[in-house]
């Protein structure tokens, strides 16, 4: 059954496998490969506002929007390798949030999206009534699609999820439960659109790496300027260890450390990434990406968030890829064989955050 869970916790708490949860409600899906539309280099966007309403002066109720971006980084004929980026929205423009990654089920990767012949014929009961499911028309943003509604409650709250029964793309999610303080926790995702990101090395082959990587070691600095102020510079470093790979992708257990400013000990922040050739920004390139790139070229622009995907420098040792969005800019510098070895991240506003790292073994 379909757990009601919070978005921000749902997002958070992704594990290294996803752990869909609509085979339990169609079965099929185990034996199912992914929809066809589905392909390497395809990004689903979602508009996502969240509250938790409720507390009192110690704990008010907080609200914020958001743009999700779910990015199909490789598929295989069982799993498919994803990416899901947050830019949060703030008064300056749009803040992405670190990329987290996941590998699931390739006929229903995340609950992002199901085979759609799932949906044809007679809709399965729940015995328990705890699951309905509904057919109706759906309108998102002008457009009306014949669509299948489920709804699970539990104690811990409510979840509905509507999905398109021709493509079988998750259309919305809505979810409210209540938190361990007594509030209320409330969250609205809308599907926005597909479509696929112009990046001129879809459909190469993987890189080398993929089949060796086993994990590095950075290190560098994290900057902190506020307006007025003089900036503070503390140490950072990050290590990655491998957790799985396939012929295309791999998985891997990421932890950040900002060196604490006090004697306090410093508190690692872990999260799990992925890459695959369906990516902007990755630890790895394919193999002969760099021979189709030039300096300058303009690689993809995303007219929904602002942002400017581009090929920042070339040379003999290797390339910089940079992503520019009107509040942050990020470098990524290659060397000769697309491994990623060091990134540079600027954060501009009232709060200024510059990240320098440079990876020194692997």
């Amino acid at each position: 059954m379909l757990p009601a869970v919070a978005l921000c916790a749902y997002l958070a708490l992704q594990p290294v496998y996803a752990q869909e949860s609509l085979p339990a409600v169609f079965p099929a899906l185990a034996n199912l490969p992914a929809p066809d539309w589905v392909r390497e280099g395809l990004r689903l966007n979602y508009h996502v506002m969240t509250a938790t309403v409720g507390g009192n002066q110690d704990t008010p109720g907080v609200a914020g929007e958001s743009i999700l971006q779910v990015d199909v980084l490789a598929l295989e004929r069982t799993k498919a390798a994803l990416q899901t980026r947050m830019m949060v929205r703030a008064s300056d423009g749009l803040h992405p949030y670190p990329a987290t990654g996941m590998v699931g089920m390739a006929s229903c990767a995340g609950d992002w999206w199901a085979n759609p012949s799932v949906f044809t014929g007679t809709l399965p009961r729940d015995p328990t009534g705890a699951t309905t499911m509904t057919r109706m028309p759906y309108n998102v943003a002008g457009q009306t699609y014949d669509a299948v509604r489920i709804e699970h409650k539990s104690d811990r709250g409510t979840g509905i999820w509507v999905f398109d029964t021709k493509t079988g793309v998750l259309l919305s999610m809505q979810t409210s439960t209540v938190t361990g303080d007594n509030r209320k926790q409330q969250s609205v995702m809308t599907f926005l659109g597909m479509r696929m990101l112009q990046l001129p090395w879809l459909g190469m082959p993987p890189n080398p790496l993929i089949a060796t990587f086993s994990g590095f070691y950075a290190q560098g600095s994290y900057q902190v300027s506020v307006a007025g102020g003089s900036p503070v510079t503390l140490g950072m470093s990050m290590q990655a260890q491998i957790l799985d790979r396939g012929t295309r992708w791999i998985l891997y257990r990421q932890t950040s450390t900002v060196t604490a400013a006090t004697p306090m000990p410093a508190n690692p922040d872990t999260s799990i990434v992925a890459c695959g050739p369906g990516q902007m920004g990755g630890l790895l390139l394919p193999a002969g990406a760099a021979a189709r790139l030039s300096q300058g070229q303009t690689l993809d622009t995303d007219t929904l968030t602002g942002a400017r995907y581009y090929v920042a420098q070339t040379g003999p040792h290797g390339l910089v890829l940079c992503e520019e969005l009107p509040a942050t800019t990020t470098w990524w510098h290659y060397d000769g064989r697309g491994f990623c070895d060091r990134l540079i991240s600027e954060s501009r506003g009232f709060t200024a955050i510059r990240i320098d790292v440079m990876v020194q073994g692997r």
